[in-house]
């Protein structure tokens, strides 16, 4: 009697604490202008998170935990990186300068796009370190060439994704913020209109690859 008392203990506890966790995570999805709380909420709906990220997809996921949507979501992100992989949250940046060089040999032994050959020569001359940075990830795509297809006129998957259309869905360079929505429709409908599917998008902002001013990160759905 003791023992089965003990399990019906334990089984209510916990059954307690995943409902406040879903309390929590029902807060986190509403508009909260203490950032404070969301931090604190996010770190308790870890388990919860992690969950959902074997059981909805990557649409259902971004729409449940849309704070990764918010301006600050870097800060979430580092938080789930924290639990997940304890005092290793600066490694990258620790590393990244010896990665740069690395990555910059490589592009230049591999990378014969023309257009991406340009702005290999940008980063080069880049004196802004988050210029330099930006184009240090969109030339990624010039050596981890996509596998994606676009719908023809026919309506066959036959138009293989270009290293520009990789760029544009891995990070959308807007000139102005005021683009912003008509430019991330257009890329949209692009993916969509073939069945495809965007990640999360970074979005920056500036007039040219090698003067960028402002970052941000969508999770825009439909």
């Amino acid at each position: 009697m003791e023992r089965k008392s003990l399990e019906m203990v334990v089984s209510g506890a916990d059954d307690e604490d995943s409902s406040i966790c879903k309390a929590y995570k029902l807060t986190l999805s509403r508009t909260c202008d203490d950032w404070d709380s969301v931090r604190d909420m996010w770190k308790k709906t870890f388990n919860l998170r992690q969950q959902d990220v074997t059981t909805l997809n990557n649409l259902e996921f971004f729409e449940a935990w849309n704070k990764f949507s918010h301006a600050k979501a870097f800060e979430l992100i580092d938080i789930d990186f924290e639990i997940i992989y304890p005092g290793k949250g600066f490694h990258l940046l620790s590393k990244w300068q010896e990665f740069r060089d690395k990555i910059f040999g490589y592009y230049e032994d591999n990378i014969s796009n023309a257009q991406c050959k340009t702005q290999l020569t940008l980063a080069k001359k880049c004196t802004n370190l988050d210029d330099h940075d930006f184009l240090i990830a969109t030339l990624f795509n010039a050596v981890l060439p996509s596998s994606g297809r676009f719908r023809n006129e026919d309506g066959k998957l036959t138009r293989k994704a270009t290293i520009l259309d990789a760029q544009e869905s891995f990070v959308l360079r807007l000139v102005t913020i005021n683009d912003f929505e008509i430019q991330l429709d257009r890329v949209i409908n692009k993916y969509y209109s073939s069945g495809l599917k965007l990640q999360p998008i970074i979005i920056v902002v500036g007039p040219f690859d090698n003067d960028i001013k402002d970052f941000f990160l969508s999770s825009h759905w439909r």
